[in-house]
């Protein structure tokens, strides 16, 4: 079962990354093709021209413009110096073999707001970020995007066989919350306050655990990043104390 999820995880992926990269329904039918079999290809793509009317009348008509503006006042907070050290900041963070001049694609979707959730997801080289329309929030919604980015340079993954070594009861948990929480502490956190000038006070992340986790990360994240420091043994002993301290 866990791997039939995986493969079904992957496939969703693989969808949504060529949804964000086509440019219209026709280029995503090409760069789609070949992958199901050609009966579900073909209801695949029935299905999508049906709704297609229906998401332009509810949803592209009345966001089109302000996911636009949007869009733009993103791009100039990105070009702001504080904001781009930071970036240039986490594939050090992580000793990433992903190359630091890869091309990211920030695919955006409108959210008709303005009570509704948001949310993100790391594709590799593409972030899909879900942008509520009518909230205002520039520091979060930038500060969801280099937590993607987090997720897509991370290589907490291969730390698992130091925190073993730990010999602490607190290791195994602290590692497995690791990768999110660390990428909230850096996105939700130190992304956020480089461009609000202060901590974010409302909830980063909707789970107790990584919102605890995260909050005990956000200093020790910012001292490594503050100094140019990879990850070590050293961040991960200190880790498993801070989620032994706050969280378990």
């Amino acid at each position: 079962l866990a791997s039939l999820d995986q493969n079904f995880r992957q496939w969703e992926n693989f969808f949504e990354t060529q949804s964000i990269l086509a440019r219209d329904l026709r280029d995503f039918e090409s760069r789609t093709r070949g992958i199901l079999p050609i009966n579900d290809q073909q209801a695949l793509m029935a299905s999508l021209s049906y709704y297609l009317p229906v998401y332009r009348a509810l949803i592209r008509k009345g966001t089109a413009r302000s996911l636009r503006s949007e869009a733009g006042r993103m791009e100039k907070a990105a070009d702001g110096a504080a904001y781009r050290k930071l970036i240039n900041q986490i594939p050090k963070f992580y000793s990433s073999p992903v190359p630091a001049e890869t091309e990211f694609t920030i695919g955006l979707v409108a959210i008709p707001g303005p009570k509704a959730a948001s949310f993100a997801t790391s594709l590799g080289a593409v972030e899909s970020v879900g942008v509520v329309m009518g909230e205002k929030d520039l520091p979060g919604t930038m500060g969801v995007i280099a937590h993607e980015l987090c997720h897509s340079f991370s290589t907490v993954g291969g730390w698992s066989e130091a925190f073993r070594a730990l010999n602490d009861p607190h290791a195994a948990m602290a590692f497995r919350n690791l990768e999110e929480s660390l990428a909230t502490a850096i996105g939700n956190g130190h992304a956020y306050k480089t461009l609000k000038g202060e901590d974010d006070r409302a909830s980063w992340y909707n789970n107790p655990v990584i919102e605890a986790y995260a909050r005990a990360l956000y200093p020790l994240a910012g001292e490594y990043l503050e100094k140019g420091l990879p990850l070590d043994e050293a961040f991960m002993k200190r880790a498993v104390a801070l989620y032994g301290k706050h969280v378990a």
